[in-house]
């Protein structure tokens, strides 16, 4: 049982602090400007599958060449896809295409319109980040675990006052 005034110990404890790094690198990634995006589509395909995170970089339009997957604005969403040429400028463009698209998009991609550059992607992982985002996913995988462990640390609190009192 858990007195109080120490740190957690055990599973809860892992699990805290596995929490509070993951919280910490969303933040100090999102302040530094990175994305992290569920791939709705399958034009990627097999090199990230529809489900997949991408994990976005900023990125100056002279530091991405050809090969390189960036994502970028089209329309009001964002579009994950391979950089296939160059187009040199000014303004800089881009000529890009989806993995499983046997022709290039349609239109170039102004640098402007450039939101950076993929540096990880992660299988499946945005299944469960769209489920999270869902009320009914938020309270299954957050609210009901959050309450739970607030619920035996109660009880653990209770025994302990009871204890004291003998």
């Amino acid at each position: 049982m858990a007195e109080i005034g120490k740190a957690p110990t055990g599973r809860r404890g892992v699990l805290l602090l596995l929490l509070v790094v993951a919280a910490g690198a969303i933040l100090l990634a999102a302040m530094g400007g990175w994305r992290v995006d569920t791939v709705l589509s399958g034009s990627m395909e097999p090199a990230i599958p529809v489900g997949g995170v991408v994990v976005t970089r900023p990125a100056a339009a002279s530091e991405i060449g050809a090969g390189e997957i960036i994502t970028f604005r089209e329309g009001g969403h964002l579009t994950t896809h391979r950089v296939v040429e160059v187009v040199p400028g000014p303004p800089r463009a881009f000529v890009t295409k989806g993995d499983a698209n046997e022709d290039p998009d349609p239109s170039t991609v102004a640098a402007k319109d450039v939101v950076g550059v993929v540096v990880l992607h992660l299988p499946f992982l945005g299944y469960l980040s769209h489920f999270i985002r869902s009320p009914p996913g938020f309270v299954l995988l957050i609210v009901v675990p959050a309450c739970l462990l607030l619920l035996t640390e109660a009880v653990s609190l209770l025994r302990q006052v009871g204890k004291g009192g003998e």
